[in-house]
């Protein structure tokens, strides 16, 4: 087989597996759909996926040697090469759980994030069209039934992988039927994003339609769940879209020529345009928690002297948070990691190993907060050697493979996004596909202050954030900087 067509099958089989990988992780965050894999045994697809992937990746260093051709892509094989020693140093805890790790953390830094070199920009906005046409449906029929629970106030528990799920609507938040209320109120920031830039280059009428629908539900879930790492994210989103966008005005009409006053436009846009979506926020919220009462499906109680559900709170504030603790517990949770990885010279540089850390601080640390709760409050995962999540992928980063492997990964990350806004700036005007790039990226990043969802692990949030590195990786090698058939090409050199 000549080189060709070897490329070209090699493509379509990662963009087959990309599909794959992808339709998994969304079927995951629902509930129902996630127990019904665990009982039919389909939740082998999981692992099954990773190995082929990993064997995939295997071949393809002998073949094509694509893992070597990426961007930066030397601090990548330095990570895995720190994660290998890391692993090494506690192997007496054992080796499956970090292989497990391992493995997927290579699938997604190399297959996933490598995948802007097998297709053209073109090719790439095709391909993310289709997939983001199929999650949209799936992900809005899970919003419309979560949306449901509300509007009937229900709420039940699912016991399962060891813990319990919250489900409908329950403490003052709309849980739905998603697994973890944190990543759905980000991806359904994602689904809005998505769908308000399919508005700028869609045709059809009903197309619009119905992205204008998604934009709505996906706004009004987040809001319901009172997630306020989303709020944040959000609020993220609209600052940066609208400085960009109003930058690009000032170019397109040739006003306000000096930089600094270019800069001072776009500043005070972008702060009226976050004001006014904190103000939507509350205001959508207000409206909405008063539907159960208007529909006569509300538990009542007298709030202040108005017939108000009881399990609804008539401010964005949420009831897991009014002991005081802004953070909910997050601040004691990063200072037990944090006295964990400085307790001696072997975390400090290669911290506990990426898989298996958590077992290593309960048996070395079984006094600290992050152990305690667990073995109290989910016994059966605390028997299963888990215990409090960090709640921060950057200190989950640091606690896996210690300062080396933060360096490391840190200077890649710096490096990409360095090398992505140093291209843009150059442009005098930056297309709604770059800017829509570098708002799902930043409010993954800003996302990860709060949750540990993208450092060896493996979820829809990491998953997303590779492929989305990878095709930023190609905007920046190619400079577009139009979003159309027309656009115009520009080379960032």
């Amino acid at each position: 087989m000549d080189k060709a067509k070897m490329q070209k099958w090699t493509a379509l089989f990662v963009k087959i597996y990309i599909f794959a990988l992808v339709l998994y992780q969304t079927l995951w965050q629902i509930v129902p759909v996630r127990v019904f894999l665990l009982n039919t045994g389909l939740d082998i697809i999981s692992p099954a996926l990773a190995v082929l992937g990993f064997a995939f990746l295997v071949a393809d260093v002998f073949i094509e040697k694509t893992v070597f051709q990426s961007k930066y892509c030397i601090f990548l094989i330095a990570v895995v090469a720190i994660m290998g020693i890391s692993s090494l140093l506690y192997i007496n805890y054992g080796w499956i759980d970090n292989a497990k790790v391992i493995v997927w953390q290579v699938v997604q830094m190399f297959l996933l994030y490598s995948l802007y070199l097998r297709m053209d920009s073109k090719q790439i906005k095709i391909y993310l069209g289709y997939i983001f046409g199929v999650v949209s449906v799936i992900f809005m029929m899970a919003v419309i039934v979560s949306l449901c629970q509300f509007l009937f106030q229900t709420s039940y528990n699912v016991q399962m992988d060891g813990g319990v799920y919250r489900q409908g609507f329950q403490e003052g938040r709309l849980f739905g039927i998603f697994g973890n209320i944190n990543h759905a109120s980000l991806l359904m920031c994602f689904m809005g994003i998505g769908a308000i830039y399919c508005l700028t280059i869609l045709n059809k009428k009903w197309l619009k339609i119905l992205m204008g629908i998604q934009t709505m539900l996906s706004f009004i879930y987040v809001v319901l769940t009172g997630t306020r790492s989303a709020l944040v994210c959000m609020i993220f989103a609209v600052i940066l879209c609208a400085f960009v966008s109003m930058r690009n005005i000032a170019y397109k009409k040739n006003f306000c020529k000096l930089k600094f006053r270019r800069f001072i436009c776009a500043a005070g846009v972008s702060i009226i345009c976050a004001g006014m979506l904190f103000a939507i926020y509350l205001g959508v919220h207000k409206v909405m928690v008063k539907i159960p009462v208007w529909i006569g499906t509300a538990n009542l109680a007298v709030n202040d002297g108005e017939d108000l559900p009881s399990d609804i709170i008539t401010e964005p504030d949420r009831q897991d948070i009014n002991s005081g603790d802004i953070s909910n517990n997050r601040f004691k949770i990063w200072n037990n990691y944090l006295q964990c990885d400085f307790s001696n010279i072997k975390s400090i540089l290669f911290g506990y190993s990426p898989g298996n850390y958590m077992k290593i601080i309960k048996d070395n640390f079984p006094d600290y907060y992050i152990v305690e709760y667990a073995k109290e409050k989910y016994p059966q995962a605390y028997i299963e050697n888990q215990i409090y999540e960090t709640h921060n992928s950057y200190l989950t980063l640091l606690t896996g493979t210690g300062l080396v492997g933060f360096v490391v990964m840190g200077a890649f990350l710096v490096l990409s996004v360095l090398s992505a806004l140093k291209c843009f700036i150059m442009r005098r005007h930056i297309s709604n596909y770059a800017i829509l790039l570098m708002v799902m990226l930043g409010m993954i990043l800003i996302f990860n202050i709060f949750e540990s969802v993208l450092f060896y692990a493996y979820t829809s949030i990491s998953v997303v954030f590779w492929l989305m590195m990878g095709i930023l990786a190609k905007e920046t090698l190619t400079g577009i900087a139009a979003d159309t058939s027309a656009q115009t090409v520009l080379t960032c050199k």
